[in-house]
């Protein structure tokens, strides 16, 4: 699981908390996209293409 994500509300390090139900269905349902000042406009454009795909997939 990657760190930050929803799913590790109520988690802290190796030491795992009751998991908390918002944060695990959150984890389940929700995209995380990738945010970083070196991302280039094709690769920011070459990810938009994959999302969109994948939302047609899971929407049509």
């Amino acid at each position: 699981m990657p760190l930050g994500s929803s799913q590790s509300v109520g988690r802290f390090g190796d030491v795992a908390a009751e998991r908390l139900p918002v944060g695990g269905e959150l984890g389940e349902t929700s995209l995380m996209f990738l945010l970083h000042p070196t991302i280039t406009p094709e690769q920011m454009s070459g990810y938009a293409e994959a999302v969109w795909s994948m939302v047609l997939r899971a929407c049509c």
